[in-house]
């Protein structure tokens, strides 16, 4: 390599098994489902989660995720998502480019005027990529987003996203309209 500095994901060998065992757990799965959503049939739901932990699994996929959201955003004003270096990514390792800026956790220490505008910012880039790509990021946590020197956000780990199909993305808007 040229001495570019980059992130390195690698998954710990033989995890891929363990997780997998776990999901083939059916009975474990929808337990777990009914404690969390009851009242609600379990089985589309055990399967969906079977598919994104899947998906998590296989860096190739991640790869191919975070570079669709990356060609859609690259334009963009305030949203920054690192290339894939595919020649050093794999299945299980994922190569991207660095992104050095502050972790999300740091919001505590700023003014709420700027709490409020990165909190916009995020909320606007979930709905842009659902009602715009019909895709979502179904990992939201601190850790996946800096606040970069230059006033952009950076969204890194695409490891779990879901696709919706245009019907649930038009009923997610009525829903919105409803509110």
């Amino acid at each position: 390599f040229d001495g570019t500095p980059v992130a390195v994901k690698v998954q710990y060998p033989g995890v891929d098994v363990a997780i997998r065992a776990d999901l083939d757990n059916a009975l474990l799965l929808t337990t777990l489902a009914k404690a969390i959503a009851p009242g609600i049939e379990p089985e589309p739901f055990v399967d969906e989660l079977r598919a994104r932990i899947g998906d998590e699994l296989d860096y190739r996929k991640e790869a191919a995720n975070q570079e669709e959201f990356r060609a859609a955003f690259s334009d963009h004003p305030w949203v920054r998502i690192p290339a894939v270096v595919h020649e050093f990514s794999s299945t299980r390792v994922l190569t991207s480019e660095w992104a050095e800026g502050r972790s999300l956790y740091d919001l505590l220490d700023l003014p709420q005027a700027e709490k409020d505008l990165i909190g916009e910012e995020l909320f606007r880039f979930w709905c842009d990529a659902v009602f715009r790509l019909r895709l979502f990021n179904g990992d939201p946590h601190p850790g996946n987003y800096l606040l970069l020197d230059d006033g952009k956000i950076g969204f890194v780990d695409y490891g779990c996203v879901a696709e919706f199909s245009p019907d649930i993305v038009r009923r997610f808007s009525g829903l919105i309209d409803t509110l």
